[in-house]
């Protein structure tokens, strides 16, 4: 809510002003971008219950133009350790990745635990990620025994929607759904 006054001059139409002058600036959101990468049979589509997640890749932006990219591995999966690097597609988008190499795939769910607790993101960004990434991490997890709930506010709502006790969910899949049927 504002708390508006009102500055009036001869012949003219009243000016507003704000009492509160921070509530006209915009926020800045933390927002973290995420993908899996899983195994999977051949000709086949990744199963939790017997599929294992080898890479979580990840960008952090702090909403003032400063992002991050991060990738985290299973070495029971990749077989060499990965180094850090760049990977910068256009000087407009800069992509220096950190690597995280771990020893497993419980290691590489803790180690995205422990990052997404330390970055608190407000926005969590994926594509596909109701029906897809969200589901699988938490299966993953939970056969782990970590509890996404627990641990980053994280759950189901619904059938096909995950929501965040702190944060919000932005599925881009269903915004790509959505904008393929309007004109071009």
């Amino acid at each position: 809510w504002y708390t508006v006054s009102l500055e009036y001059q001869e012949g003219g139409p009243p000016i507003p002003h704000l009492s509160d002058p921070d509530m006209e600036t915009k926020g800045n959101p933390r927002v973290l971008a995420f993908d899996i990468e899983c195994s999977k049979a051949p000709l086949k589509f990744p199963n939790p219950d017997i599929d294992e997640i080898y890479m979580i890749s990840y960008m952090v932006s702090d909403g003032n133009d400063n992002s991050q990219g991060y990738l985290i591995t299973s070495r029971s999966i990749v077989s060499e350790d990965i180094p850090d690097f760049d990977y910068t597609p256009k000087p407009s988008y800069p992509g220096q990745f950190r690597i995280f190499n771990e020893q497993d795939e419980r290691a590489s769910i803790l180690r995205f635990v422990e990052e997404f607790q330390k970055h608190r993101p407000q926005i969590v960004v994926t594509y596909n990620g109701d029906n897809f990434d969200w589901p699988f991490m938490m299966a993953r997890a939970k056969y782990h025994g970590i509890d996404f709930w627990k641990e980053l506010g994280i759950s189901p709502a619904g059938e096909d929607e995950i929501r965040g006790r702190c944060c919000v969910h932005l599925d881009c899949f269903a915004w790509v759904q959505r904008d393929s049927y309007l004109p071009q």
